[in-house]
């Protein structure tokens, strides 16, 4: 058995982990990623957290901007939250793109959330407590990594 680490951050997981209940009972497996994007962002009105969908983040080297990145809802301006709509179960491909962006907007909890399945699976994500272990696993090696709003251009 699992045993469930204790954060500061319990009662918004929670909160969203319930919101991802909700749609998945709602509408099941086998739509697309951008459906259940929505149904969670008109969950998430109901707890009243603040999220900011679709939350871009810049990637800079040391001269130029070199691309973006897109954390699909972004809670409290505090957990990451990463949708899936995968047939198979999450891999470490998806777990390590939840890692990639904690380190890139500097937070401390992820959740990857996958519709895709008969059963909601969703899975809390810390980053790594050394960076160099990070970056040793090729992850955004070698970029500096800002989060901007997008309002703010």
């Amino acid at each position: 058995m699992t045993k469930l680490v204790k954060t500061k951050f319990d009662e918004i997981t929670f909160k969203i982990i319930g919101s991802a209940m909700e749609v998945h009972n709602l509408l099941g497996p086998g739509l697309k990623e951008e459906m259940y994007q929505r149904a969670m962002e008109d969950a998430l009105k109901k707890t009243e957290l603040n999220f900011e969908p679709q939350k871009q983040v810049d990637v800079y080297n040391e001269t130029r901007l070199l691309g973006l990145l897109f954390i699909d809802i972004l809670v409290e301006n505090l957990v990451v939250v990463e949708l899936k709509a995968l047939s198979h179960p999450v891999t470490n491909n998806e777990l390590a793109q939840v890692i990639t962006y904690l380190k890139a907007n500097d937070n401390k909890i992820g959740l990857l959330i996958n519709f895709g399945r008969k059963f909601l699976e969703y899975k809390r994500i810390f980053p790594p407590r050394k960076v160099s272990k990070f970056n040793e696993k090729g992850l955004r090696f070698g970029v500096r990594i800002l989060s901007t709003d997008r309002a703010n251009g």
